[in-house]
């Protein structure tokens, strides 16, 4: 049996076994503030949602931050567990063995990060080195994005509008798309704030500008409701790794196949060194309800098979 599959089945025995506990210190009650990254907030508050209503006893608080702040956080023990769209870095974990710290990480789901344009704006797909382009600076005009393209003239520089540099959507264009390059200074930068997450915003801004380019992670997509109330008004961009294959969409099995190729894991890490909510929310989300909702979310469950569906 492989490391990932005893895992899977040790949080579930302690899932099982625990649900009948009723002390504050078990599984599935008590109280627990996790610290979630903003940019998948949206499905993390589902789950919540439903681990409350099957354990009326667990009290669980959400508080939204960027991820940079998020493992920050919990490095320092400011709070106990966190919802995460990266890995602990290289600087990070060598922090946690200096100072003999256990943080107990654990795979979520599969997200992707969607480019979204205008509806009005009649581009269909990009490659990432023309997203590259976009985001260094080096095209500022959509008909250099594309010449194939006819665009209005009310569709003319290009406008590009990100969450922040410290974001877990930034973190994965920096090591994967940008290569080193800084990012265009042109770029208008959107924060999120404790009433409006960053990505709500950026669909926002998407809507109301015909030349705007934004991103969102996948989990917006799909049946979120901030997402179907302006869905009609938004293009989802396909995406290709080069040029020479195929421009895809950020559905579930692309994103899983690799096909889709901006791509990471969302983990949950805790500090609690005892079997407690943490460990109970983990072992939720990890079995198989919560692995459900996070395909009925437009995420990759990182436990359970995906089924492909051919075009």
């Amino acid at each position: 049996m492989n490391s990932s599959v005893a895992k899977y089945f040790l949080i579930a025995a302690v899932y099982f076994s625990c649900q009948k506990r009723d002390d504050v210190s078990s599984p599935t009650s008590g109280k627990l503030d996790v610290l979630c990254d903003e940019l998948v907030s949206s499905v993390i508050e589902t789950q919540k949602t439903e681990f409350e209503k099957n354990y009326p006893k667990a009290h669980i608080s959400l508080k939204l931050s960027t991820t940079n702040y998020a493992i920050g956080s919990l490095l320092n023990h400011d709070v106990e567990c966190i919802i995460s769209t990266r890995e602990l870095d290289s600087t990070e974990t060598d922090f946690l063995i200096r100072n003999d710290i256990k943080v107990y990480s654990q795979k979520l789901a599969l997200d992707g990060i969607a480019f979204i344009v205008n509806a009005k704006n009649p581009i269909q797909e990009v490659t990432l080195d023309q997203i590259s382009s976009i985001l260094t600076g080096r095209h500022i005009r959509w008909n250099s994005v594309s010449d194939s393209t006819s665009f209005p003239t009310n569709i003319d520089r290009v406008r590009l509008v990100i969450d922040g540099r410290k974001s877990g959507n930034y973190y994965l264009l920096k090591h994967q798309v940008l290569n080193d390059e800084p990012l265009t200074a042109a770029a208008e930068i959107i924060p999120g704030d404790s009433m409006v997450s960053s990505s709500e915003r950026i669909l926002n801004y998407v809507v109301s500008h015909r030349d705007a380019i934004g991103y969102v992670s996948t989990a917006w997509l799909g049946n979120n409701p901030k997402f179907t109330k302006v869905a009609d008004k938004i293009k989802i961009l396909r995406l290709a790794g080069t040029d020479y294959q195929k421009a895809v969409a950020p559905i579930p099995g692309y994103v899983y196949r690799g096909d889709y190729p901006l791509r990471r894991f969302i983990y949950i890490m805790h500090r609690q060194n005892y079997i407690g909510l943490a460990a109970g929310f983990t072992a939720y989300m990890t079995g198989n309800e919560g692995q459900r909702m996070f395909l009925q979310s437009n995420l990759v469950p990182a436990m359970n098979p995906v089924r492909l569906v051919p075009e």
